[in-house]
């Protein structure tokens, strides 16, 4: 019994240590756009200040403000998935409906990298809480846009596997890839991959690797033959596919 109170009691402390670390460095991450983000509103705000400098700080801080609600809204997915595991939403759906929504979500991004996005998707209804499988495509959609060269394509494709009753998704892009990083570490929280150059939060994979493992699936990256990155999930729980479960390939949304 002294044994089990132990392990009970040592799994416990590490769960604090866990939430500690997460306050911890969530802290730092807001810390440095709410420091930016101040020191642009004192520069409008300064005496002498023209008003070609008043919108250059007006616009910085628009830049500021967009990052700083990216990142709480990162930062809210990755708790309550962590939270609510045991509590998905599993209804069934059509994967071209996910995949169409989240398309048109990304589009502006779309638009500004002057890129396409191309779908490869079987005809299948997956059971899944919508809301967190969009949100972990859409993470990797923005991922492959932002990291992309101008003007690429970006695809994503979907495989039935019907030994096992699921689907696996797939996110190709033809950026600078993963380097030499370990694929499986970019899904942990503020863990920035090299090609990052310092963008962003570190926060984007963890709450893909958070909403699928609350689904039972599982994760992973690895680099493109001549160039690029490939991010993939499964989905275990997948629907009798329409015969024969035949992709369709369409050209979602464009830069032009």
């Amino acid at each position: 019994m002294t044994q089990t109170l132990n392990g009970m009691l040592d799994r416990v402390a590490d769960s604090v240590e866990r939430q500690r670390l997460f306050v911890a460095m969530a802290s730092h991450e807001l810390r440095t756009p709410l420091a930016a983000l101040r020191a642009e509103l004192d520069e409008a705000d300064r005496a002498g200040t023209s008003i070609a400098e008043v919108r250059q700080a007006v616009s910085d801080a628009q830049g500021d403000m967009i990052r700083l609600s990216s990142l709480v809204t990162s930062l809210l997915e990755l708790a309550a998935n962590q939270e609510d595991t045991g509590r998905i939403d599993r209804r069934p759906v059509p994967i071209r409906g996910i995949v169409a929504s989240v398309a048109r979500a990304v589009e502006p991004l779309t638009r500004r990298h002057g890129a396409v996005i191309e779908a490869d998707m079987p005809d299948v209804v997956v059971r899944v809480d919508r809301v967190r499988v969009e949100h972990a495509l859409g993470n990797l959609l923005t991922n492959a846009l932002t990291h992309g060269r101008e003007g690429h394509r970006v695809e994503i494709r979907g495989q039935v596997d019907l030994d096992a009753h699921g689907l696996t998704i797939e996110v190709l892009d033809r950026g600078p890839g993963l380097g030499t990083a370990e694929p499986y570490g970019l899904f942990e929280p503020f863990v920035r991959g090299p090609a990052s150059l310092g963008a962003g939060s570190g926060l984007g994979l963890a709450t893909v690797a958070s909403a699928v493992r609350a689904h039972g699936g599982t994760f992973g990256a690895a680099n493109r033959d001549g160039g690029g990155a490939r991010f993939w999930f499964t989905i275990p729980d997948i629907g009798d596919p329409s015969p024969p479960a035949l992709a369709s390939r369409s050209e979602l949304q464009s830069g032009a």
